[in-house]
């Protein structure tokens, strides 16, 4: 093999290097960016998901106290119609 033929073969073989090493920049840094979009994305999932909580729990103190007043009701009108009977 001629000097001028290896010499060739290094150049491709450094170009391809430099390509991956560019490829490879590239690629972590559009994996970093698609990271923090997701982490991004998931922060503002957990926030939704806390609020749905606390309005859930405000949802269900609420009907809870609705069944308490209809029980208190009940009770009232119960002693009404006895004392009318």
């Amino acid at each position: 093999m001629s000097a001028d033929r290896t010499a060739d073969i290094l150049n491709y073989v450094s170009a391809i290097s430099r390509e991956i090493g560019a490829f490879r920049a590239e690629t972590q840094a559009r994996l970093e960016r698609m990271e923090t979009e997701m982490q991004a994305g998931f922060e503002a999932v957990r926030t939704d998901i806390r609020l749905l909580k606390r309005q859930f729990e405000v949802m269900t103190q609420d009907l809870m106290e609705v069944r308490r007043d209809q029980r208190d009701l009940e009770v009232r009108l119960s002693a009404l119609e006895s004392k009318q009977a």
